[in-house]
């Protein structure tokens, strides 16, 4: 596509007219704000609309989820249920209030199996992934003891220099030999261990420039 613009003009009352951009594409020419036109959407849908029945029904499974939930909240008091919001002890503040961790305690505890699986041994191209298990004392899902995993095919690690399984074999040497002249105590503070040589060469250098 080709862009342009038309000077300004001043009118027949005084008045000065605004620039107007325009596009040429496939050999016809139109406003710039006509072709953008075609091109706004709402943010997040990349063009396609979202229809109602997927807006209604989501927002009804949240209506019907918070609703339960707050009930839950209220019936579970009496009954000790584990995800209810618990007193603290008497004189002690409690630490967060039932509102802030509602969706903690009423969402997330109900869908928690899918998000932050546990591994055990580095992110290869294969993971054994931990099982876990809920207790009766409270909703946080616990490792099975003894441990049993699952050999599964990683697709969603940051391992993908694969460093993490044979580091030893492509980079090894190199990050060794690196500890040993740069110790890991440079990510400390300069004034503990973070000074190295290479920071006073700098400002050395800085200082003679200046």
């Amino acid at each position: 596509p080709a862009f342009g613009s038309r000077g300004s003009t001043r009118g027949a009352g005084g008045g000065t007219t605004m620039a107007t951009q325009t596009v040429t594409m496939n050999g016809k020419t139109a406003p710039l704000e006509d072709q953008r036109s075609h091109e706004k959407h709402e943010p997040g849908t990349n063009g396609v609309p979202i229809t109602w029945f997927a807006a209604y029904s989501t927002y009804v499974g949240y209506a019907i989820l918070i609703f339960l939930g707050r009930f839950r909240d209220l019936v579970g008091g009496f009954f000790n249920e584990r995800a209810a919001p618990q007193k603290p002890p008497k004189g002690i503040a409690p630490l967060v209030f039932s509102s802030e961790n509602f969706y903690t305690r009423r969402l997330y505890y109900r869908v928690q199996e899918a998000f932050n699986r546990p591994v055990k041994g580095p992110p290869g191209a294969h993971i054994d992934v931990v099982h876990r298990e809920a207790h009766a004392d409270d909703c946080i899902l616990h490792v099975k003891s003894p441990m049993e995993t699952t050999r599964c095919l990683n697709l969603g690690s940051y391992n993908y220099l694969g460093f993490a399984d044979d580091w030893k074999d492509t980079c090894g040497g190199d990050v060794l030999e690196a500890l040993e002249k740069w110790p890991v105590g440079l990510a400390s503070a300069r004034m503990d261990m973070g000074t190295t040589a290479l920071h006073t060469e700098l400002e050395a250098l800085v200082a003679k420039f200046l």
